[in-house]
């Protein structure tokens, strides 16, 4: 759908609504030309016939918005149209099912105008008249009719959702998907029982579409416990025993979750494994590591695991890393054990201050930060008078 409501193709205004063709429908009008079994000029005035057709369905969208004083804009595609409001307040349900209806209404009012204009005669003899009326008469009854069908995305369904929003909000991610499933499997079988085989095809299409949004909304609810368990475990690391989070955290990364989610999920188990620092903790950190280097800052863990397998001068240079270059804020445990006295300090500091001068600002100021907050106010105000060196 986004893809849809940022579409790229000519554009116009009309009374005042931006319009927006994308390039799909000139495909559409393309293959309608070519496969109209009869001679091109009758592809393209049905083409032509579509393209009004949608406008018109898409303007009784807008008309309804504009009654409700919401701009709105529409977007013309190879599947039909869409409209969209430019407000970014939601409408109320009431209105919102009127919107819906105003669109078919629209063309099926289209339609009917075609119909007694087809009726009265006055085309007759003029046989591009003839056929343009009697496309319009058949796009837009069909169509319209079709589009008042239960069915989401089509705009029955939406009155369908907006119905179940207002009368039994918890059934909203889960009912209109149901019924738009129990509609369009029996009439997919009888269209094809009865040798309507696109008809068959197009409502299978849909019962699909719908099935996929039926089992999302009844996952909907799973998906949001795990989330909340995800965020209660995180929670837990900014207790006095971080350790009381790894339990937790195993659990919630062994399920379903959003990716970025996930991620932090991982390197909270890492950082609560590296304060445990139990035999085999800090062989589960490097794995751990390993699992989301590119996607979150490591450093600082990958340094502890330096140290843990006795290799000094490289988890000096992921310490300074860590400080000068990413955003992880070190735990108040961390300096303590990798700096364990003030030479240490004095040396990953002399490393920082050779830096250019926003990652020794950085590196320097973080370091001083972390040397405070984890109790060492004289190694702290060392690394700040460095920081202060005149001409620096």
């Amino acid at each position: 759908m986004l893809g849809l409501v940022n579409a790229r193709g000519p554009r116009f205004r009309l009374f005042g609504t931006p319009v927006t063709v994308h390039w799909g429908f000139f495909v559409l009008v393309a293959l309608l030309a070519f496969v109209s079994g009869g001679p091109l000029i009758y592809g393209v005035m049905l083409s032509g016939v579509i393209f009004v057709s949608i406008l018109i369905h898409e303007f009784g969208h807008a008309a309804a918005f504009a009654a409700y004083g919401r701009s709105s804009r529409v977007v013309i595609h190879g599947f039909g149209g869409l409209t969209v409001s430019e407000d970014g307040a939601d409408l109320r349900d009431g209105q919102a099912i009127v919107v819906s209806f105003a669109g078919p209404g629209a063309e099926i009012v289209l339609g009917l105008a075609a119909l007694a204009v087809q009726q009265s005669g006055f085309a007759a003899g003029n046989i591009y008249a003839e056929a343009i009326l009697r496309d319009l008469v058949w796009v837009n009854l069909l169509w319209g009719l079709v589009n008042l069908a239960p069915v989401l995305p089509l705009d029955g369904g939406h009155v369908v959702e907006r119905l179940t929003h207002r009368f039994a909000p918890a059934l909203t991610s889960t009912l209109p998907a149901f019924v738009g499933v129990a509609f369009t499997i029996p009439l997919a079988v009888f269209a094809w029982v009865n040798g309507f085989a696109l008809g068959a095809i197009f409502a299978a299409m849909f019962g699909f579409m719908n099935l996929r949004m039926l089992l999302g909304g009844i996952d909907e609810p799973k998906r949001q416990r795990r989330v909340d368990d995800a965020q209660r475990a995180l929670s837990l690391l900014q207790s006095a025993d971080p350790g009381e989070a790894i339990g937790a955290l195993e659990a919630v990364i062994a399920d379903t979750l959003p990716q970025e989610l996930e991620d932090r999920c991982v390197e909270g188990l890492a950082w609560a494994l590296a304060w445990r620092n139990a035999p085999g903790d800090i062989d589960r950190v490097g794995n751990l590591v390993d699992r989301l280097r590119g996607q979150r800052d490591v450093a600082l863990l990958s340094a502890l695991v330096a140290l843990s397998q006795d290799r000094a001068a490289e988890a000096s240079a992921l310490l300074v890393r860590g400080l000068a270059h990413e955003r992880t804020e070190p735990p108040p445990w961390l300096l303590p054990r990798m700096l364990p006295d003030a030479d240490a300090v004095t040396s990953v500091a002399g490393w920082i201050d050779q830096l250019g001068w926003d990652e020794r600002h950085q590196g320097l100021g973080r370091l001083a930060a972390s040397l405070e907050r984890s109790g060492r106010p004289a190694d702290a105000n060392g690394v700040r008078r460095l920081m202060s060196r005149p001409g620096v």
